[in-house]
């Protein structure tokens, strides 16, 4: 764990004042009020990036990174001339630049000399200057729980859970089908540019492979709408949010597929409250990969076999032993608060922006 915290810098007068910083600023200059999301905002508050390992300096030439403090696409889109003036202090004072690119849509190319946060990626096609950091998830344990961590017991038909947005209108799926004719010609040449289509798609497929497999209990609740956000919900936000926590706690399994971005939020909210994802992989980059070993309490089934998913999935379950289903939860929930909680992920980040820095020395700048 690094010995000092990492130094970050922020030209103040170059933020937006209609514009939230970012997460890992939100120590420094407060958590925004985002009432239309929540469980993001209660997530950051109570476990957020943690200061300990991060300080804010007045001087960009006593930094370690100059810190583009709010989001990169936006700026780029809208606001050109600012980032420039953050990219010219950068390059006069021989910094690197640290940029927040986590959205589900990413911003343009960045510049050669930085670092990108992104909460996704792809093994064939990764970001070369980007770092894979978690989702912020509440902790379901504790919020929902009240602390008490209690692991399913092998019994009985297996179960499979999931809450979430798994259809299309027709008006929806045309509009995304001509969205990706170019995806899927670039993937006439390579097929893993498959793994890109849109997250509702493989829902879709990997749930109807899962409620035709015999000996599987399907226990899914298809939303129309996407339910990180308040305003989108379909209902009482209190109600909806019980049944996606019940959804959890009463399913062995939890099958999480990716959104837009390549990464599921369901898949950490699983790892919270000590569940089993059943992860359909398109090609995905996870955070801390040389640390953790996803395998051990993670059931991955390759994007290109999900239409075998139910069958793969009973397969493995019949090989656990009692002892074997009980100690795949705990290492669920062990990742997740060990590692994958962004307070606890924060000494990680630090360290690996920590070396980024080291390297950069020297260098002449953006």
């Amino acid at each position: 764990m690094p010995e000092e915290p990492l130094r970050l810098y922020v030209n103040r007068r170059l933020m937006l004042p209609d514009r939230s910083p970012i997460p890992l600023l939100y120590p420094f200059f407060g958590i925004p009020a985002k009432a239309a999301a929540p469980y993001t905002s209660n997530a950051h508050r109570l476990h957020g990036f943690s200061p300990r390992y991060f300080r804010m300096v007045e001087d960009a030439r006593m930094t370690d990174f100059v810190v583009v403090p709010q989001e990169y696409r936006t700026l780029a889109a809208n606001y050109p001339e600012t980032l420039q003036q953050i990219y010219d202090e950068a390059r006069a004072a021989r910094k690197p630049l640290l940029i927040d690119d986590t959205g589900d849509v990413h911003g343009p190319p960045t510049p050669p000399d930085s670092v990108v946060l992104r909460v996704d990626d792809y093994r064939f096609a990764p970001h070369e200057r980007g770092i894979v950091i978690p989702l912020a998830v509440e902790d379901f344990v504790e919020t929902y729980c009240e602390g008490k961590f209690v692991p399913r017991e092998k019994a009985g038909e297996l179960s499979v859970g999931f809450v979430g947005w798994a259809k299309l209108t027709l008006q929806q799926h045309t509009r995304n089908f001509v969205k990706e004719i170019p995806l899927r010609l670039r993937a006439l040449s390579d097929s893993r540019y498959h793994a890109m289509e849109k997250g509702v798609i493989w829902r879709r497929r990997a749930l109807a492979a899962l409620e035709r497999t015999t000996g599987i209990r399907t226990n899914v609740l298809v939303r129309e709408t996407f339910g990180g956000r308040t305003d989108t919900l379909p209902g009482d936000p209190k109600k909806i949010r019980q049944e996606f926590v019940d959804n959890l706690r009463e399913s062995d399994y939890s099958l999480c597929v990716r959104g837009d971005a390549n990464i599921s939020y369901r898949f950490y909210e699983t790892l919270s409250m000590g569940r089993i994802p059943l992860f359909l992989d398109t090609e995905c980059v996870l955070p801390l990969e040389d640390k953790i070993d996803y395998r051990s309490f993670c059931v991955f089934v390759d994007w290109r076999d999900v239409d075998s998913i139910g069958e793969r999935l009973k397969a493995f379950h019949a090989s656990l032993s009692e002892g074997q289903f009980k100690a795949m939860q705990e290492k669920a929930r062990e990742a997740f608060v060990q590692y994958l909680r962004l307070d606890s992920f924060s000494p990680y980040l630090a360290e690996y922006l920590m070396h980024k820095a080291s390297e950069h020395s020297g260098h002449p700048g953006v």
